[in-house]
């Protein structure tokens, strides 16, 4: 994964947008195959905060840094992992300059779910547009 390439996913985008418009079983695969392919931003809190190199600008993670994943609470007080497409949609969500996020795949994501015992409801791809539910 190559981290100094914006994240994007036009793909997936068509794919959301032709399931929304047509929901049928070819778009729900279609879509669920770019989801699996995809890679998202998703907002973390970093303690203590990385340090970054005056000669290369890389960021490093002192011994012990903690990452804290950020979730979104629905109206049955379920929490969900957020994954945004894009910086584009982030922004939706929260537009800080420094905002604190990893790049993270469907298998991260379902990882996360899974170890989080039973506390998460899933993850939601684009909750202030697209707002699609795993």
């Amino acid at each position: 994964m190559d981290v100094n390439r914006p994240v994007e996913n036009p793909s997936l985008i068509a794919s959301i947008k032709a399931l929304l418009a047509k929901n049928n079983e070819q778009n729900q695969n279609e879509m669920i195959n770019e989801v699996i392919r995809a890679k998202f931003l998703t907002p973390v809190i970093i303690a203590p905060d990385p340090t970054t190199s005056e000669e290369t600008g890389k960021k490093t993670f002192p011994k012990g840094t903690a990452i804290g994943f950020i979730t979104l609470q629905n109206e049955n007080n379920e929490e969900f992992f957020l994954a945004f497409t894009d910086w584009q949609e982030l922004k939706k969500w929260r537009d800080k300059v420094d905002e604190q996020t990893i790049i993270v795949s469907y298998a991260d994501l379902s990882s996360l779910v899974l170890d989080d015992k039973g506390r998460s409801g899933g993850f939601v791809i684009n909750p202030y547009s697209d707002d699609v539910v795993f």
